[in-house]
């Protein structure tokens, strides 16, 4: 939820202060930008609360399979996210929040695959006994 929150704060904050952004290749440059720092706050939270440190595995390694499920997440979510917001036509009225709508399509998107990523591969202790 936070990490949302900030994935959708990032990005509205990058379409307000250009004016620009709400559909098209700088859209999809925002939604990026947005999402890498919504994915720093995720591998933070992550680390710190939700997921136990796994005894014996360096967190460099850690670090590099969190960022790999991140950037092929990264991807599905961007890649849907754009998708809505270019080719989908917005309700009457919802022109100004179609690109918040489709930032949410991707986070919905990506969701599964990125804690199933995390929670199976980066933060488990069965999964570095076998690597």
């Amino acid at each position: 939820m936070i990490n949302t929150v900030v994935d959708l704060a990032v990005l509205n904050v990058l379409i307000f202060s250009t004016h620009a952004g709400h559909s098209g290749y700088l859209y999809a440059i925002f939604k990026t930008i947005s999402f890498t720092c919504a994915v720093l706050n995720s591998y933070l939270m992550n680390r710190a609360w939700t997921f136990e440190r796994v005894p014996g595995k360096h967190h460099l390694v850690e670090g590099g399979q969190f960022f790999f499920i991140s950037f092929v997440g990264a991807v599905v979510n961007v890649a849907s996210s754009w998708w809505v917001v270019s080719y989908t036509r917005p309700p009457v009225g919802w022109v100004k929040v179609w690109p918040t709508i489709g930032a949410l399509v991707g986070t919905v998107v990506t969701l599964g695959f990125n804690f199933i990523g995390y929670k199976f591969w980066v933060f488990s202790p069965t999964a570095s006994k076998n690597e």
